[in-house]
């Protein structure tokens, strides 16, 4: 089971990172993930190389799916704790980040 994300205090250097290539090719638990913390990244980043328009869709720790439209070579950077990024259509990639509360427990 998940920990509630703490405070991300973004001025800081990230505790841990992780890159995905193509967020269209499965849904990803950004909780369950191997060697990352155990609870809900703090800030996703989505990068759009594509000549298009292409959306991503993601459940936030508190709430329901979200849909964040990404300009065609541009970044968007989403600062609500993100649990899971859903299988979409195209090619954007992501780079998710976490910030380490008083306690930090990691995933095996």
């Amino acid at each position: 089971m998940a920990d509630a994300a703490p405070q991300a205090d973004t001025g800081r250097t990230a505790t841990s990172a992780h890159s995905i290539a193509d967020i269209s090719s499965a849904n990803v638990d950004l909780t369950a993930l191997s060697a990352k913390p155990v609870f809900a990244a703090q800030l996703v980043r989505l990068n759009n190389a594509s000549a298009g328009t292409l959306s991503a869709v993601m459940t936030p720790e508190n709430g329901s799916d979200i849909t964040v439209p990404v300009n065609a070579g541009q970044q968007y950077e989403v600062t609500v704790p993100i649990k899971t990024i859903k299988n979409t259509s195209g090619a954007l990639s992501a780079l998710v980040y976490w910030w380490a509360g008083a306690t930090l427990r990691i995933n095996k």
